[in-house]
């Protein structure tokens, strides 16, 4: 990556939430030293999102340590389904353009509304995407934001009883750690719409002009 996408990478991730103390090329702390940082990440979405629901705790854990659920489908298909999903997503809560996850800022959710609000390019975003799903980031970080989640919720800091929160843990652990859709409230109530991918692809996903512009975003 050149010099000039670098502080334009580093300006975006000034300005993108969960994004301070991270720099493009400067890979922070392991997660489990960063227990902090993986709250804040929850304490984040659980403030936008006041009425989710332990699986979408769960789904942002899972894109924040391992990236993109999706495995690579065609080029093609790819742009075809990020085109449908922009036909129908219609209005939605007030989101910013990108999200920053996990204490390392390794993924960044790309939030289709703003994206498109602002010019942005479904076939870069696709090509970004894709290039994402190519990738597979580190169980152990998941299991080390998923303990910092553990803790908190034996600590009472979730809205959510600690009995039912150590249920879903030890579920998903049997399982491999899937990965897992929205609940259906949350799906209804914030109609989420958004793209995965690695934070070394944002200057790639986004319209060069539309990368410092997102300093003035929420």
């Amino acid at each position: 990556m050149n010099r000039a996408s670098l502080g334009a990478l580093a300006a975006l991730s000034a300005a993108i939430s969960g994004s301070a103390g991270w720099s493009p090329g400067a890979p922070g702390p392991g997660p489990c030293g960063e227990s902090a940082r993986w709250e804040t990440l929850v304490l984040q979405h659980l403030g936008r999102y006041e009425r989710m629901l332990p699986a979408d705790l769960y789904k942002l854990l899972h894109q924040a340590a391992l990236g993109s659920e999706h495995a690579a489908p065609r080029p093609e298909t790819a742009l075809a389904w990020l085109e449908d999903e922009v036909a129908r997503m219609g209005d939605g809560p007030i989101e910013p353009l990108a999200d920053t996850l996990g204490p390392r800022g390794g993924m960044v959710r790309i939030h289709l509304r703003p994206f498109v609000a602002r010019g942005g390019s479904l076939r870069h975003l696709a090509g970004a995407f894709l290039d994402t799903a190519r990738r597979r980031g580190d169980v152990a970080d998941l299991e080390c934001a998923l303990a910092a989640v553990g803790d908190m919720a034996e600590e009472g800091r979730l809205p959510w009883p600690a009995a039912g929160i150590d249920d879903l843990l030890a579920e998903v652990r049997a399982q491999g750690y899937p990965a897992m859709h929205h609940s259906a409230r949350y799906a209804e109530l914030y109609r989420p719409a958004y793209r995965v991918i690695a934070a070394d692809l944002v200057t790639t996903a986004l319209p060069r002009a539309d990368v410092p512009a997102t300093a003035s975003l929420p």
